[in-house]
């Protein structure tokens, strides 16, 4: 997966560089946010999309429209309620050959807890490998931290002030994108949802009815005693000048 994946980068940058038919692009969005895909070259407008199609991972057919995903009268892609399997690469073709590709991550943030620690993580889901990273965490003490491509974790005692302190604005989750060297900052904080004026989907308002059916807004990991819950999402800017 991992050679796959600078394959894919490689590939992406030759294109750039020799097809100005063809445009790259990079969205990382967290999991169950809207993600809208914008096809540039594209005629919409009040009568509807003309002429685009949307594919994914290089598919010679097109992209099947769901209740979560269709395509807008601007020829835009919406995916709503985005979960980690919809990362991947979107092409849009639109008249004559113009060609965008789209390359979209998913971030997802669980806070694991079991008798004695806390371990919060932090994954990107897609074919890109963006480097992932917890800040918030610097100045203290018997605090453990992992990062990686994809992934990022940081663990502390239960006993530890930093959790008793519960200070979620400063656990941030730190996604740096490959392809356009942004960095993207996600808050972990459950506490504190952030409200919108949006409706749930239906789909999406089944699937939390059946969460608390069946594990009360937690997953239970094969570890002994311990349960994971998804923490509510929010993104904050950055400040480019201190990156």
């Amino acid at each position: 997966m991992a050679a796959f994946s600078w394959i894919l980068l490689v590939l992406l940058t030759l294109l750039k560089r020799s097809a100005a038919s063809v445009q790259i692009l990079s969205a990382v969005v967290r999991d169950a946010d809207d993600a809208v895909l914008e096809c540039p070259h594209a005629a919409g407008g009040t009568a509807g999309c003309r002429g685009a199609v949307w594919t994914l991972n290089n598919s010679p057919e097109p992209l099947t429209t769901s209740e979560r995903r269709n395509v807008t009268a601007s020829c835009s892609l919406l995916i709503k309620d985005v979960m980690a399997q919809d990362g991947g690469v979107y092409g849009c073709t639109a008249p004559p050959r113009n060609r965008t590709q789209i390359v979209l991550s998913v971030v997802s943030m669980v806070e694991c807890k079991s008798h004695r620690f806390v371990t919060l993580e932090c994954s990107v889901s897609g074919e890109l490998e963006h480097q992932v990273e917890w800040q918030g965490f610097e100045r203290e003490v018997d605090v453990f931290t992992s990062q990686s491509l994809r992934f990022a974790s940081v663990s502390f005692s239960t006993a530890h002030p930093v959790h008793a302190a519960r200070t979620y604005e400063l656990w941030r989750c730190h996604v740096r994108d490959n392809v356009t060297a942004r960095e993207h900052v996600f808050i972990y904080n459950p506490k504190y949802p952030v409200t919108t004026t949006t409706t749930p989907s239906e789909e999406k308002k089944k699937r939390l009815a059946e969460q608390k059916v069946v594990d009360t807004s937690a997953r239970f990991t094969q570890a002994a005693n311990q349960v994971c819950v998804s923490g509510d999402r929010q993104e904050v800017p950055v400040n480019y000048e201190n990156v």
